[in-house]
């Protein structure tokens, strides 16, 4: 039994009791749920304790001691909960349950911010609160003002989506849709900017490109009678009647007739009747394309033979052909090797010059015999890379042989890399 002057309540007056067993030398409790500031009373150990003197209570949620508590003390906090009035509204409650019929004669005022859970039915909701709920039921609805809809989930089909309807939608003005709009059935409509369709498109009276042309990128195009102005189609296009694109290509009985250019993957015939055709021979000036448009043969001291059917022979004896076991640059203030016509190359170096490179295949491998005519200084560029980062010092004086070897690592935009070594002062 605790001792000291409990609180005494009247039957309308409910009131918990809070335990707690304290640890050593603990001064603050936290009071589950909270209290009314002075509407409480503190026991420890069965002992009620003196507010102010004893403890102190100001924040409605924490008790703090005056002297530490010991180890395992029972406190208990009586607090003073609620004042209840039988079927009575009290609007000092943050909530309240009616368990029966609430019946209002004249108006039902809600501030803003009020929540309605689980209402079934409402009359004559007027005025411009903000109700939100969770579903509508009802015949009908007339809604005279804006109505939005806040809800952002995206539509897949006719069952999801922010808005579902279940019949049709009749809308008698404008409708605008910021993203896709996707048609199970058939649209049909007066006018229209943008058309696309993942199935059959018709047009009932005619489709008419004034801009733009008329492009088909991939299928098969069956035009019959056509005209038009511009068309592209890349796929496979049959024409049962005449077709005139104006200003590009005629297509009747006759023939074919186009005033621009004939891209084609295959051509039929014997082509004894074309003009300014590709041979199909491609020239390259060290390694580099330069064309293959009206590319000319000229053979000198060979037997050319015509055949028929646009075909020739060309025959060279033997004796015609001139082979050349390295190349020879020349020499000057910078030599020049031309790596795509040998792999072996001799200078015949007089005075001072630089040797460079153009050309070449990557993985390739070369050789340059030095010989010295007079007192001769050689250098390299910088495609040449050295053992060490350190070119070598050749040997300068009349008559001497040096050897270079170098491998290419690298051709192209990046720079050329060639992989270097020397040989020096060859002699008896």
């Amino acid at each position: 039994m605790a001792i000291g002057r409990p609180l005494n309540l009247t039957a309308n007056v409910a009131s918990k009791v809070i335990s707690a067993t304290a640890t050593a030398s603990q001064t603050q409790f936290t009071v589950t749920g909270g209290y009314r500031i002075n509407e409480l009373a503190v026991y420890r150990n069965g002992i009620r304790l003196v507010n102010g003197q004893d403890y102190t209570a100001t924040d409605g949620l924490t008790v703090t001691l005056t002297q530490a508590a010991t180890l395992s003390d029972i406190f208990e906090f009586q607090v003073f909960d609620s004042f209840n009035i039988a079927d009575a509204i009290d609007s000092n409650s943050a909530s309240q349950t009616i368990g029966g019929d609430l019946t209002v004669i004249g108006t039902l005022i809600a501030g803003a911010g009020t929540t309605v859970s689980f209402a079934t039915t409402a009359f004559g909701l007027e005025g411009t609160p903000s109700i939100t709920v969770a579903s509508i039921t009802g015949a009908a609805s007339t809604l005279s003002g804006i109505t939005k809809i806040t809800n952002s989930t995206a539509s897949t089909s006719s069952s999801t989506g922010a808005l579902i309807v279940t019949g049709g939608v009749g809308i008698g003005k404008s409708l605008f849709v910021s993203e896709g709009i996707s048609v199970g059935g058939t649209i049909t409509y007066d006018d229209v900017t943008n058309i696309d369709s993942i199935g059959i498109v018709t047009a009932g009276k005619g489709l008419r490109a004034t801009t733009g042309g008329l492009i088909v990128t991939a299928g098969v195009s069956t035009l019959a009678g056509t005209t038009a102005t511009n068309m592209s189609v890349s796929g496979i296009t049959t024409l049962t009647g005449g077709t005139i694109v104006s200003g590009i290509t005629t297509i009747d009985a006759s023939g074919v007739n186009v005033t621009g250019v004939v891209t084609a993957t295959s051509f039929s015939g014997d082509g004894s009747e074309l003009s300014g055709v590709v041979s199909g021979i491609e020239v390259k000036s060290s390694g580099s394309s330069v064309g293959t448009s009206l590319t000319a043969l000229n053979f000198s001291g060979a037997t050319i033979t015509t055949g028929s059917a646009g075909i020739t022979t060309i025959t060279i004896a033997a004796a015609g052909l001139s082979t050349s076991a390295y190349a020879v640059p020349t020499a000057g203030l910078t030599t020049y090797l031309k790596l795509s016509d040998a792999q072996e190359h001799k200078l015949t170096a007089s005075g001072i010059t630089t040797v460079t490179c153009y050309g070449g295949t990557e993985g390739e491998s070369h050789t340059l015999r030095i010989v010295n005519s007079g007192v001769s200084t050689v250098g390299f560029s910088t495609y040449f890379l050295w053992p060490s980062g350190s070119a070598p010092s050749l040997t300068i004086s009349d008559g001497a042989i040096n050897l270079v070897s170098f491998t290419v690592q690298r051709v192209g935009t990046a720079g050329t890399q060639l992989l270097a070594g020397a040989s020096l002062n060859f002699s008896y």
